[in-house]
């Protein structure tokens, strides 16, 4: 599996992170799961601050993060909604693709699920996001440009 990396728009060149990234998550959860659930999360995550990139200079990195999320998941019988936003109290989460500079940008991401059920127990889900990746870290980062992730997948026991 390859390293997150971010290209430079004027020189061409990429740094990618090749160390631990210590990250902290605590998620709290409130509600009725099988109604409405509130979800609080506070999000920290300590990146380098200078990365070498493939140029042989050094590109700035994010450094230390803080953040706090906050989302909602809602049960309908066999429909679930689910949001979320992770908005960044301290630190940068993104770079601007025009500028190469680090920049803090909110985090979101929303998605809807269907338990067909049938013979298979099929169920589809379908969801977008600006998230850069799944990661407990790369989840705190927010795409160049606030580009859009999306997906949709469907299980079930064959």
């Amino acid at each position: 599996m390859s390293a997150p990396t971010g290209t430079n728009a004027a020189t061409g060149g990429f740094a990618a992170q090749r160390a631990v990234i210590p990250t902290l998550s605590v998620p709290m959860e409130w509600g009725d799961p099988a109604g409405l659930v509130l979800i609080l999360q506070p999000k920290a995550a300590w990146f380098k601050s200078n990365i070498p990139d493939s140029t042989g200079g050094i590109t700035q990195g994010f450094g230390d993060v803080l953040a706090l999320g906050g989302g909602v998941a809602y049960n309908a019988g066999a429909f679930r909604l689910i949001g979320d936003a992770t908005t960044v109290l301290s630190g940068d989460n993104s770079m601007d693709n025009l500028t190469n500079t680090v920049t803090d940008d909110l985090v979101w991401s929303a998605g809807a699920s269907w338990d067909a059920g049938g013979r298979y127990d099929l169920t589809i889900s379908a969801f977008a996001t600006n998230a850069f990746g799944p990661t407990p870290a790369t989840s705190l980062l927010a795409t160049p440009d606030q580009s859009i992730g999306t997906g949709v997948s469907v299980s079930g026991e064959f």
